[in-house]
Protein backbone atom coordinates (compact mmCIF):
# COMPACT_ATOMS: atom_id res chain seq x y z
CA UNK A 1 0.00 0.00 0.00
CA UNK A 2 1.33 3.38 -0.67
CA UNK A 3 -0.75 5.89 1.12
CA UNK A 4 -1.17 9.75 -0.33
CA UNK A 5 1.73 12.31 0.88
CA UNK A 6 -0.78 13.55 3.39
CA UNK A 7 -2.03 10.35 4.86
CA UNK A 8 1.04 8.27 5.90
CA UNK A 9 1.13 8.94 9.50
CA UNK A 10 -2.57 7.20 9.48
CA UNK A 11 -1.38 4.33 7.49
CA UNK A 12 1.51 3.51 9.13
CA UNK A 13 -0.33 3.36 12.72
CA UNK A 14 -3.30 0.77 11.18
CA UNK A 15 0.40 -1.08 9.76
CA UNK A 16 1.52 -0.82 13.38
CA UNK A 17 -1.57 -2.57 14.45
CA UNK A 18 -1.64 -5.02 12.43
CA UNK A 19 1.73 -5.88 12.96
CA UNK A 20 0.71 -6.23 16.76
CA UNK A 21 -2.19 -8.44 16.41
CA UNK A 22 -0.01 -10.75 14.49
CA UNK A 23 -0.73 -10.16 10.50
CA UNK A 24 2.21 -12.12 8.98
CA UNK A 25 5.19 -9.95 7.81
CA UNK A 26 5.34 -9.16 3.95
CA UNK A 27 0.59 -9.46 4.38
CA UNK A 28 0.77 -5.86 4.29
CA UNK A 29 3.74 -3.32 2.80
CA UNK A 30 3.25 0.05 3.07
CA UNK A 31 5.43 2.39 1.19
CA UNK A 32 5.81 6.03 1.83
CA UNK A 33 6.91 8.32 -0.79
CA UNK A 34 6.28 10.78 -3.72
CA UNK A 35 3.38 9.61 -5.88
CA UNK A 36 5.05 10.82 -9.06
CA UNK A 37 8.53 8.97 -7.37
CA UNK A 38 7.33 5.93 -5.33
CA UNK A 39 3.92 5.63 -6.56
CA UNK A 40 4.86 5.12 -10.15
CA UNK A 41 8.20 2.66 -9.44
CA UNK A 42 5.59 0.21 -7.92
CA UNK A 43 3.08 0.73 -10.50
CA UNK A 44 5.57 0.02 -13.34
CA UNK A 45 7.31 -3.02 -11.34
CA UNK A 46 7.55 -6.57 -12.95
CA UNK A 47 6.60 -8.17 -9.46
CA UNK A 48 3.72 -6.87 -9.25
CA UNK A 49 0.42 -8.31 -10.77
CA UNK A 50 -2.76 -6.07 -9.54
CA UNK A 51 -2.97 -2.42 -9.50
CA UNK A 52 -5.87 -0.96 -7.20
CA UNK A 53 -5.65 3.19 -6.97
CA UNK A 54 -8.41 5.87 -5.85
CA UNK A 55 -7.40 9.31 -6.68
CA UNK A 56 -7.96 12.01 -9.54
CA UNK A 57 -8.42 10.80 -13.63
CA UNK A 58 -5.56 11.96 -14.53
CA UNK A 59 -3.55 9.90 -12.02
CA UNK A 60 -5.42 7.27 -12.69
CA UNK A 61 -3.97 7.49 -16.78
CA UNK A 62 -0.66 7.81 -15.42
CA UNK A 63 -0.89 4.63 -13.04
CA UNK A 64 -2.62 2.86 -16.12
CA UNK A 65 -0.16 3.71 -18.48
CA UNK A 66 2.69 2.15 -16.01
CA UNK A 67 0.88 -0.55 -15.16
CA UNK A 68 0.15 -1.89 -18.91
CA UNK A 69 3.85 -1.68 -20.16
CA UNK A 70 3.47 -5.19 -17.43
CA UNK A 71 0.40 -5.93 -19.20
CA UNK A 72 -0.91 -5.63 -15.50
CA UNK A 73 -4.79 -5.27 -14.37
CA UNK A 74 -5.49 -1.98 -12.54
CA UNK A 75 -8.66 -1.31 -10.85
CA UNK A 76 -9.67 2.41 -10.57
CA UNK A 77 -11.85 4.76 -8.76
CA UNK A 78 -11.45 8.15 -10.19
CA UNK A 79 -12.21 11.59 -8.91
CA UNK A 80 -11.36 10.87 -5.25
CA UNK A 81 -11.51 14.87 -4.15
CA UNK A 82 -9.91 14.07 -0.92
CA UNK A 83 -6.55 13.57 -0.28
CA UNK A 84 -6.74 11.61 2.40
CA UNK A 85 -9.05 9.06 0.47
CA UNK A 86 -5.96 8.64 -2.59
CA UNK A 87 -3.87 5.71 -1.73
CA UNK A 88 -2.36 3.04 -4.17
CA UNK A 89 -2.01 -1.04 -3.39
CA UNK A 90 -0.31 -4.01 -4.93
CA UNK A 91 -0.51 -7.37 -4.92
CA UNK A 92 3.03 -8.85 -5.10
CA UNK A 93 3.54 -12.21 -7.58
CA UNK A 94 3.69 -14.84 -4.78
CA UNK A 95 7.23 -16.43 -4.24
CA UNK A 96 8.03 -20.35 -5.08
CA UNK A 97 9.66 -19.34 -1.28
CA UNK A 98 6.50 -18.17 0.12
CA UNK A 99 4.98 -22.24 0.45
Amino acid sequence: MKPAELACLSVLEIGRICHEEGLPSGVLNIVTGLGHEAGAALASHPDINLVVFTGSVQTGRNVMRAAAENIVPVLLELGASHRISSCLMWLWKPSPHCW
